[in-house]
């Protein structure tokens, strides 16, 4: 998945909140926590690969579980920024048209 750098610090904090919520992650080094996080933004790795680090870190709990959880922030985070993009291209779109219109009476 590509995620751009301006949301990073969401899929991040989604995912931190997950493994704290769920209690996941309780076996993970310090090392490992970074790569999951570097995983999880890294259009190389899958909603599946960073389910399966989390769950090879994790004393009590489900790979099934925690792929669909993840891939539930993973598109969660896609839609939305998909939507903000979206939302950029129509007002840069409004912005070059007022451009145009102002410029046939220079």
């Amino acid at each position: 998945m590509k995620v751009t750098r301006d949301f990073e610090y969401t899929m991040h904090d989604k995912i931190y909140r997950l493994c704290n919520q769920k209690r996941y992650f309780t076996c993970g080094t310090n090392s490992q926590y970074e790569l999951m996080f570097r995983m999880s933004t890294d259009p190389d790795f899958s909603p599946r690969d960073v389910a399966v680090l989390i769950y090879g870190c994790s004393d009590d709990a489900d790979l099934g579980t925690i792929q669909r959880q993840i891939e539930e922030i993973w598109n969660e985070i896609l839609e939305f920024e998909a939507a903000v993009r979206l939302e950029e291209r129509i007002a840069q779109g409004e912005r070059d048209a007022d451009e145009a219109y102002c410029a046939q009476f220079d």
